[in-house]
Order: C-alpha cells, then structure tokens, then sequence
C-alpha cells in the first residue's frame, strides 16, 4: 500500500505543479521574463539574481556573421531569443539563434542587409521585468562593404611633390592594421626609383605614405598597389589599387613662328589655338603678327591656322559656348603706308572653327588692350578696362562694356571708380563680377574693389582692399573664395613684385592676408595651371622687370590644406610675356614668350 501511495503521489507531481503554475497569476514585483510578442511566461529569474547584463562580443559586423550575446543569468527558457528575432520596432538583423550554454547564445545576422546601425530597445521590450537592465539598448552595426582607398587631392600631384615628402591616403573607413612600407608596390611610367619608404597612420581613417627616390618629373602615372585590408567587420579589400596622376613640364614642338604677348585659348576638340603675338622690332616699330597656329595635343605639334584680319598683341580670348573663340582689342599694328605709331584696336574677331575662319565682330566703344574680358550667363562679353592707346595719347579706360554677338553690338553698361588695366575681373557664384587690383595710372597701383551687378547693371564700390598689385593672379577655389597672388607695385624707375598671397572671402568679399609666394612672378608673366581640387601650378615670369635674361625657370604648387605655395619643378624654361592656356582635363601650355631673344619653344604642364 505504502508502495502504491508512493506511485500514486508521482504520478499526480506534475498535475499539481500544472495547476500552480496556472492558478498562480504574475503580480507587479515579480522578476518574471514575459515573451515581449505573446506576453506568455517563458522563464522566471529569481528575485535576488540582481541586475540583467546583456552585452553582444562584436559592435560592428558584416551580413551572415555570428555574433556572441551574452547575458550573466541564464535565458536558455526564452524560446529562441524572440526579442531579438522577431520586431514591431522595425527590421532586425537576426534570423536564427542557438544556445550555446549558460548565458551564451549566437545570433546569426541576416546575409541580405544593407550598411547601416541597428538597436534593440531591450529596457522597453520587457517592460515586465522589474528590474534595471544594462545596457537597456543595445547596438550593432552592419558593414557589408569592404574597405576602399583614395589619394587627398583626386589623386594628382606635381612630380617635385613626390621627392619632397609624403602623399596622403584617405581611407572609407578605419583598419586595424598598418600595411609594411615593403608591402606597397608601385608602378608606372612617373615612378623612377620612387619607394614608400614608411607608412604613417594620420588618423584613424588617414596614413601619410613617406617617399624615398626620384620621380620622373615629366609626369605621367602611378600604381600604388597595396596588401589585401581587413576592416573591423572582417569585408577584405584584395590588393586594392590606387592611380595618381603626376604632373611636370615637359618640351614639345615648337611654333612655326616665334612669338610673344599672344593669346590662346583650348578648342572643344581638345586643341589649342595660338593667336597674334609680336615677333620682334623692325625700324622701332613692333612687328605685330596676324598668324595664328594650332597645337595637336596627340601628334605634339603646331601648324599654321587662319590668319586675323588685324594683327594684334596683348588681346583677350574666350571661347564661347558653341566652340567659336572671340577675341578683343589689343595693341594694333603701324598703318601701312603711314608713320603712325601702333596703336591700340577698337576691332573685334570671331573664329568659326567648322568653317575654320575669322570674321570681324563688333567694334568696341573703346580702344584697349591688357584689358580684361569674360562671358557672362546670358552669353554676353565683359570688358573693362584696359590701356586706351592711340597715336597721341595713352591712358587706362574706366568704362565697361558688354558685347552682345547676337545683336552684333557693344553698349557701354558702366564706369569704374578709377581707370585699371591688367587688373583682375573674376565671375563670382552669385552671378556678380568683382573687379580689383590693376595700373590706375603710369606707375601707380591700386588696391580698390568694386562689384558689378550684370542684371542691373549697377557698380559698386567695396570698402575692403587687397594690396595695391598690377598683372596679378587670381584663381577662385570650389567654395567660391578667390585668391590673388603675384603682381608687382610699380614704384618708377624699377618694379617691385608683390609677395603677398590674399584670399578674397565669398560671399561677403572681404580680404583675408595668407602667406607669400617664395619667388616675385610680375607683369602678368605668369601663369596658373589647375591640376587637382583647389590645387594649381604657378609659372614662369621674372621678379624684376630691369633682368629681361633673368626669368624664372621654376614654378610653386599651391595647396589648400596647408594654404601654403611650395617650390614644385625647376626643369621648365624660363618665359617672359608669353601666353598659356589651361587643358579641361587639367595642366596646360606655356608658349612662346621671350628671355634674350623671342622664343618659338613651347611646354606642356602634364600627366599624360
């Protein structure tokens, strides 16, 4: 009988625990673990456990990973992690789990997700838990792409950068670990004896790749070819690869005339048109040229094109939106047949390329040269300024006016606070064009702005300055800031360049002194030649008018970072009045020019 009770009372245990458990309903206080979508009981923690810890072994992952929760009270009764499986807040990166022991579990991470953070409310999702749980939200990031490289600057550099120092490696984002110096190999026609020599971590997502040797400083490419990267979520990059584009001098052909004070502009065809220009003195007069050339920047050589209608020197040239180039003004000439002196032009050209010919356009309202000149948005043409040169008299011009080639006319729209030339006319990114520097007078600068307003009309003088320069630079950066460099202060007998280097501030327009250039470049003898974001080369010239053997055969780099002009090559030819123009894909020509004699040679500023 004793026997029986004893089986009797086991088989009714797990009914009288049943009907416990059901009879029993939770009350506020109770530590007990709900299910956060059914609200049923899954696991009951004991009251005295303490705080629930809950914390993943990884904070960032890539799709299909695994990763580690841990908690320190066991949840092996919770049914398959639903809190982290299934969601009314949103998608959840899990699709399975599995309980690796006591307060461990895996989550596998869905193979289909997108970059991105996903977090888990845990606080808000057992509300029913009635006590504190730390973190009551937990992180995790998904990566699902692997690690990518790019150089500072779109990856161009001058060639005298590469022997100077180190370039710079931005990274998507941070590695764990440094590549070896050893472990970079480079490649390509710029190269030369190049090595990393070292590899500094800038920050964490930057390294600075110290050089050793010598570029070819011609230019060219370069291949950094670097080891196979791991990010923190394990995607691997293998072997990524990085190209540079190395800009340097080098000679091409040379023109079939030589030439000085031209002009030249790049064609929408990719070659370059080479107009006016003088080639030397004949009985004190200037032999002013009407020939103009061609540069084919894939056979590297120049050939005869249609000649002007007027000879000219010390013009300006545009081209136009539907690749015809128009010219302006210019010192003009002596009259045949007369003893008048050259003079300056009222007349316009226009070269159709199609027809491959010159035609006369407007006339001017004043005669000018070393003017400036620009096309508007509305397809006008700005000219201001300039030297009103005629056979009695010299003076700078005040007026502006606006070529409409349309309607086949100029109007003159306004006129300066004082006469400029070689001064500097910029079209801001609010449609404005600001006017500043220049000659007011024979050996006078000025250091005056003002702003011309092209729908109105309407000129207005600014009340900052820049330092009083003739023939300066400019060149406006990405955020609309304009820098001014280079020029020279006529101060008579002899001509002082100016050192400085200002940075005009858009949109309010007000002056803020940088750092100088290292070397005078004077009298609009220089050149800028754009070849990355923000970053240009600046050219030739001399920094004393009196030394005419003396122009520079180097050239300085620009850059935004430090805002600072470095020295760059010193394997050009040095140039005097000779004219440039920039390629769109970066670099660009010097031509012509003069040092002792007048010069037929050429150089091109690039990568290719």
């Amino acid at each position: 009988m004793w026997t029986n009770l004893i089986h009797s009372k086991k088989s009714l245990f797990p009914v009288l625990l049943l009907i416990i458990l059901c009879s029993c309903q939770p009350s506020v206080g109770k530590n007990l673990f709900l299910d956060p979508v059914t609200q049923s009981l899954l696991s009951t923690i004991e009251s005295n456990s303490g705080n629930l810890i809950l914390s993943l072994n990884r904070s960032i992952a890539k799709p299909g990973d695994t990763v580690r929760l841990t908690t320190n009270q066991p949840l092996a009764s919770l049914g398959g992690l639903s809190l982290f499986l299934d969601s009314d807040k949103g998608e959840v990166p899990f699709h399975s789990s599995e309980n690796r022991g006591v307060g461990s579990y895996d989550l596998k991470i869905k193979s289909d997700l997108a970059t991105g953070i996903y977090t888990f409310p845990i606080q808000e999702r057992l509300t029913s838990l009635q006590r504190n749980i730390s973190p009551n939200t937990l992180t995790l990031e998904i990566d699902s792409s692997p690690p990518s490289l790019a150089f500072e600057f779109e990856g161009k550099f001058d060639a005298t950068e590469l022997s100077q120092g180190y370039i710079k490696v931005d990274l998507s984002e941070e590695i764990e670990t440094l590549p070896e110096a050893s472990q970079i190999r480079i490649s390509g026609n710029a190269r030369n004896t190049l090595v990393v020599s070292q590899v500094l971590r800038s920050n964490t997502k930057s390294w600075k790749l110290l050089l050793n040797g010598t570029p070819a400083f011609e230019g060219g490419k370069i291949e950094f070819q670097f080891p196979t990267l791991v990010d923190k979520a394990g995607n691997q990059a293998e072997t990524p690869t990085l190209t540079s584009s190395i800009f340097g001098f080098r000679p091409t052909s040379s023109m079939n005339t030589p030439r000085r004070a031209c002009a030249a502009v790049e064609l929408l065809d990719g070659r370059g048109l080479v107009t006016g220009g003088t080639q030397n003195t004949v009985a004190g007069q200037l032999n002013i040229l009407q020939s103009t050339e061609f540069y084919d920047p894939i056979a590297k050589s120049f050939s005869f094109g249609p000649s002007f209608n007027v000879g000219r020197r010390e013009h300006q040239i545009t081209l136009l939106p539907n690749g015809e180039v128009f010219v302006s003004g210019g010192w003009g000439p002596q009259v045949p047949g007369t003893q008048t002196p050259n003079i300056g032009l009222f007349s316009t050209e226009i070269f159709n390329p199609a027809l491959n010919q010159w035609r006369l356009g407007p006339n001017l309202k004043v005669s000018r040269e070393r003017h400036a000149q620009l096309l508007l948005s509305d397809g006008t043409i700005l000219i201001s300024g300039g030297n009103n040169s005629t056979p009695l008299a010299t003076a700078e011009a005040k007026t502006i006016e606006r070529v409409n080639l349309s309607t086949g006319t100029s109007t003159v729209v306004a006129t300066m606070s004082e006469p400029r030339r070689e001064h500097i006319q910029v079209l801001l990114k609010d449609g404005r064009v600001l006017i500043a520097g220049g000659e007011v007078s024979p050996s006078v600068a000025t250091g005056s702005m003002e702003v011309l307003d092209p729908t109105t009309n309407q000129l207005t003088p600014l009340t900052s300055t820049i330092e009083p320069r003739i023939g300066a630079l400019s060149y406006q950066l990405s955020n609309g800031n304009i820098l001014v460099l280079g020029g020279f202060r006529r101060t008579s007998p002899t001509e002082q360049p100016v050192f400085s280097i200002e940075m005009i501030e858009f949109p309010s327009l007000t002056v803020k002194r940088l750092s100088n250039i290292n070397l005078g470049r004077i009298e609009g003898n220089s050149f800028l030649f754009p070849f990355g974001k923000d970053r240009f080369n600046i050219s030739g010239g001399r920094e004393r008018t009196a030394f005419y053997d003396s122009a520079l055969p180097n050239s300085e780099v620009w850059n935004p970072v430090t805002e600072l002009s470095t020295i760059a090559s010193s394997n050009i030819s040095g140039r005097i009045n000779a004219c440039s123009y920039t390629y769109s894909k970066g670099g660009g020509m010097a031509i012509g020019g003069r040092i002792a004699t007048i010069l037929r040679s050429a150089e091109e500023y690039t990568s290719e």
